[in-house]
C-alpha cells in the first residue's frame, strides 16, 4: 500500500465535485470481435500498471490523501455491458456517466460501459478528473485494446504514484517563481477583468450545484474539411484552437445578441461584447520528471478576453485569439491558475458552501476550449480497428458551455458540453451549430 496527501488543488477539485460531478468520459467506436472477456482485462491490466486507478481517497475533509491498495488488493473497475441500440447510443451513456457522483472513498475513481453492436462497438471510459484528463485517457484506450487484442507484453512494471502535478512543475513554477507568477497573473488579470467588464452567456434557470447536468452535443469534420482548416489556419497566420475559438466566441456573441429578457439581463443591440475563453493546456511534456502517457491530472489553463461583434472577420478575430494564448502561456499563467483552485478554499468545518460561491464570482470565463490536437494512436490492433475517438469533461461548476476538441484518423470531432438548465438545449444547439456554419462562412471548410 503506498499513499500521499492531496494538494490544495486537488482537495479543491475534490470538495467541488461534492456540490456537483466533476467527470470526464471518453468514447472510442470499436469495430471487430471486442467481448466483454478483452475488456475485462484490459481494464485489468490499466489497474496493474497506473496507481490512481485503483486508488481511493481516505483521510478526513481538511486532510484528504490517495490510498493505493496495490495491484493485488484493488477492486476491480466496474463495466456495465449493454446492447448497442444505435449510432447515438453513447451520448445517453456519456451523460450518464458524467453526471454519476463517483464515492471518492470506494475504489476505483474510473467506470466503463460497452456498447456491444453487430461488428461495431462503442466504449466509454468515465473518470473523476481529479485522477485523469482526457489525453491519460487516450492512452488508456490504447492500453486496453493492445490487451483486449492480445498484443500487450506478459508483465509490465507498474508506475508509481505520483506527487502532485505542481509538485513536478519546473524551477519556475515553483517556490518564489511561482509567488512572483502569481501576484502578477493576479494583477493583471484583475485588470484585464476590470478594463474588459467581460460578459457571461445569460441563464436560462438559475439553480442549485447538485441539480445541473452537463449535456453534450456532438458534431465532426469530415477528412476533407479537417484538412481544410488545418490549411486555412496556417495560411492566415493562426492555429485550429485560434479559428475554433474564434468560432465559438462569434457564436456565443450571437447568442448574446438575442438575448433579450433573459435571467441576466437584455443584450439585444449591443454592437460588441468582451467575452472570457479558457483554453486546457497540456503540462506533461514540462514537468519534472516528465510523465508521459501516466495516468493523472496533468493540465492546467490560460484565459484570454476578446472583443467580439457580429462584423468581425472570423481569422482577425483567430489570430488575435493565438496571439492573446501565447502570451498568457509565457506569463507562465498555467502554472498559476491550477493552484490557485487552492486559495479558493475556507477554512472552517464545512468549507464547501463558500467554495462553490468563491469559484462562481471569481471564474471571469463564460466558455471553454479544450483541444488535445492530433492523436496518434494506431488504428489497427490484431483484429480490432480503432474508428473514432472523443472525450467530454462535466461542467457543472465551470462554466455553461465549453468545446472538447480533437483529431483522430484525419477527422475532427469536437463535443460541445452544456450545462442544463443554466442553458437550455435550443441555445446550445444553435451556439454548436453557429460554429460551424462562421467557420463555412469564412471559407474554414472547403
Amino acid at each position: 500500500m503506498s499513499e500521499r496527501g492531496l494538494s490544495a488543488a486537488e482537495r479543491a477539485v475534490w470538495l467541488m465535485d461534492r456540490a456537483a460531478p466533476l467527470n470526464g468520459v471518453i468514447v472510442a467506436r470499436i469495430e471487430g470481435p471486442l467481448d466483454t472477456a478483452g475488456v475485462r482485462a484490459g481494464l485489468a491490466r490499466l489497474q496493474r500498471r497506473h496507481p490512481l486507478l485503483r486508488a481511493h481517497v481516505g483521510g478526513d475533509l481538511r486532510a484528504p490523501r490517495f490510498v493505493d491498495p496495490g495491484a493485488t488488493a484493488a477492486t476491480p473497475v466496474a463495466l456495465r455491458v449493454l446492447r448497442r441500440r444505435s449510432d447515438q447510443h453513447w451520448e445517453e451513456v456519456a451523460e450518464e456517466e458524467l453526471n454519476l457522483p463517483f464515492d471518492p472513498h470506494g475504489a476505483p475513481l474510473m467506470r466503463a460501459a460497452l456498447l456491444e453492436g453487430d461488428g461495431a462497438h462503442d466504449l466509454v471510459l468515465a473518470h473523476h478528473h481529479m485522477i485523469s484528463d482526457a489525453l491519460s485517457a487516450v492512452s488508456q484506450v490504447r492500453e486496453l485494446l493492445e490487451c483486449a487484442a492480445g498484443l500487450a507484453p506478459g508483465e509490465e512494471p507498474s508506475f508509481p504514484l505520483r506527487p502532485a502535478m505542481n509538485d513536478l512543475f519546473p524551477a519556475a513554477g515553483r517556490g518564489v517563481g511561482r509567488l512572483g507568477a502569481l501576484g502578477s497573473f493576479v494583477w493583471q488579470q484583475a485588470g484585464r477583468t476590470l478594463a474588459a467588464r467581460p460578459r457571461r452567456l445569460a441563464v436560462d434557470e438559475q439553480v442549485a450545484p447538485a441539480a445541473r447536468k452537463s449535456r453534450v452535443l456532438h458534431h465532426a469534420l469530415t477528412e476533407g474539411e479537417t484538412a481544410s482548416l488545418a490549411a486555412r489556419a496556417r495560411k492566415e497566420s493562426t492555429t485550429v484552437q485560434g479559428a475554433l475559438q474564434a468560432a465559438l466566441l462569434l457564436a456565443a456573441g450571437d447568442d448574446l445578441q438575442g438575448g433579450a429578457d433573459r435571467t441576466a439581463g437584455s443584450t439585444a443591440g449591443e454592437e460588441s461584447v468582451h467575452l472570457g475563453c479558457f483554453s486546457g493546456v497540456n503540462l506533461r511534456d514540462q514537468l519534472t520528471p516528465s510523465v508521459g502517457e501516466e495516468v493523472g491530472l496533468y493540465v492546467s489553463q490560460a484565459t484570454t478576453f476578446l472583443r467580439v461583434d457580429p462584423q468581425r472577420a472570423l481569422w482577425d478575430l483567430a489570430r488575435e485569439a493565438k496571439a492573446r494564448l501565447d502570451a498568457a502561456l509565457a506569463r507562465g499563467e498555467p502554472y498559476v491558475t491550477f493552484p490557485l483552485l487552492g486559495l479558493f478554499v475556507p477554512s472552517g468545518s464545512d468549507p464547501l458552501p463558500g467554495l462553490v460561491r468563491r469559484i462562481d464570482q471569481a471564474i471571469p470565463a463564460g466558455l471553454g476550449i479544450t483541444n488535445i490536437g492530433r492523436l496518434g494512436l494506431p488504428e489497427r490492433y490484431g483484429a480490432l480497428s480503432l474508428d473514432r475517438l472523443h472525450f467530454a469533461i462535466g461542467l457543472a461548476l465551470v462554466a455553461p458551455l465549453a468545446m472538447a476538441v480533437c483529431t483522430f484518423r484525419g477527422r475532427l470531432s469536437f463535443n460541445v458540453v452544456y450545462v442544463e438548465p443554466l442553458l437550455g438545449r435550443a441555445r446550445a444547439v444553435a451556439i454548436a451549430e453557429g460554429v460551424r456554419a462562421r467557420l463555412v462562412a469564412a471559407g474554414a471548410l472547403e
